[in-house]
């Protein structure tokens, strides 16, 4: 009896849930494309698909370090936030009845609802940023794969 390959569960998972399906939006553009179909090599169409992949890299590799800028901006717009908080916390003993101490102030930071809108947005934008650095490092592998290919078929001729 033949040893037939079992199906790919994983290609099967890529090919059809909405994982693949990237979305990010970046100023007031929405960029959305399907990872899964982007990563596809069609042997026959080689040469095409070594020209264009340079440019599908060259992008995610530009939203890439925009996103690494936005993600560090948002950041420090946080921190700059927390600190303002934290010196205004330190100041109202009101609220305490006495000089709050670092347990007290970082509770009372961290339930502003302006800093904890700013910390959504920063999650958002390292969560958009770590998504696009798997897309580059996927276009990598391609390139890769291009390569390979592109060789095996020139040892064949």
């Amino acid at each position: 009896m033949k040893n037939i390959p079992k199906k790919s569960k994983l290609k099967g998972y890529a090919k059809t849930k909405a994982l693949m399906d990237i979305s990010i939006k970046y100023g007031d553009e929405n960029f959305s494309f399907n990872l899964f179909e982007e990563l596809q090599i069609n042997e026959s169409l080689i040469m095409r698909e070594l020209k264009n992949n340079p440019s599908s890299y060259g992008f995610l590799t530009m939203l890439h370090k925009k996103l690494i800028k936005k993600k560090k901006d948002t950041e420090l717009e946080k921190d700059k936030l927390y600190a303002s908080l934290h010196i205004n916390a330190k100041k109202n003993t009101e609220i305490f009845g006495k000089v709050p101490n670092k347990e007290d102030i970082a509770q009372l930071v961290e339930s502003d609802k302006k800093y904890q809108s700013i910390r959504e947005r920063h999650n958002s934008d390292v969560h958009n940023c770590d998504i696009i650095e798997a897309c580059v490092r996927a276009f990598e592998q391609r390139a890769s794969l291009l390569q390979t290919i592109s060789a095996n078929l020139r040892k064949e001729v």
